[in-house]
């Protein structure tokens, strides 16, 4: 797909997709080359018509036009920025993601951002996990909405956690909202969230910990590496 005299139209068109949808959407294949001369020709219209009558209609025109065609431009940039850094922070942690919607240009800065994201996390995060062992997520059952155990009782061991269904195979990928505690997905899957966490969750815990708020979905996703 190309882009024709790419314009205020067009631009809002693509920020109203970026702005409305968590994943990223297709760029046509010029969306770069044709933005950079469409405000290289505005530019050149306004400083000319400058020379020719500065205080013209068609300056405040060309100035208006110039002014939101680069604001809308800076908008797009930083929403498909976020989405390439958290696809890149996603792949980083060992989680497959689907990039056939980066551009070209896109795909060289979320190379760059893997590869430092990846030796960012081999030299902060301790081999042995204390780190995370200090960390105090919540159980699967608060997630769910189960009943507090009762004073007298003992509270559930998180090494003993309840299984959580998840028929046909179906993964979603989610971003954990705050930590939850470790919990058995069909086939003896072990699942555990900490907050910011990104991961490829069952299907039917996915939805589960999604209608109670305690992750955001950011996409299907296919079979955790092994």
């Amino acid at each position: 797909m190309a882009t024709e005299g790419l314009g205020l139209a067009q631009l809002d068109g693509i920020y109203q997709q970026e702005r409305t949808s968590a994943q990223l959407t297709k760029l046509p294949h010029d969306y770069f080359s044709a933005l950079h001369g469409a405000i290289s020709e505005l530019r050149n219209a306004y400083h000319r018509a400058q020379g020719e009558n500065p205080g013209s209609a068609k300056v405040l025109m060309l100035g208006d036009e110039l002014r939101k065609v680069t604001q809308l431009a800076g908008e797009i940039y930083v929403k498909r920025i976020r989405k390439v850094t958290l696809l890149a922070l996603t792949h980083a942690s060992g989680v497959t993601v689907d990039t056939k919607a980066l551009h070209p240009k896109e795909i060289e800065v979320y190379t760059q951002l893997v590869t430092a994201l990846t030796h960012g996390r081999d030299v902060m995060l301790p081999p042995d996990g204390s780190a995370a062992a200090q960390r105090r997520p919540r159980t699967m059952s608060s997630a769910l909405g189960a009943p507090a155990p009762r004073p007298t009782e003992a509270a559930p061991s998180r090494t003993s956690p309840e299984v959580v269904p998840s028929p046909g195979g179906d993964r979603l990928l989610v971003e954990a909202l705050e930590d939850i505690g470790a919990f058995v997905a069909q086939q003896g899957e072990t699942v555990q969230l900490h907050k910011d966490d990104v991961a490829s969750v069952p299907a039917a815990a996915a939805k589960a910990l999604l209608s109670r708020g305690l992750v955001r979905l950011i996409a299907p996703a296919g079979p955790p590496p092994g």
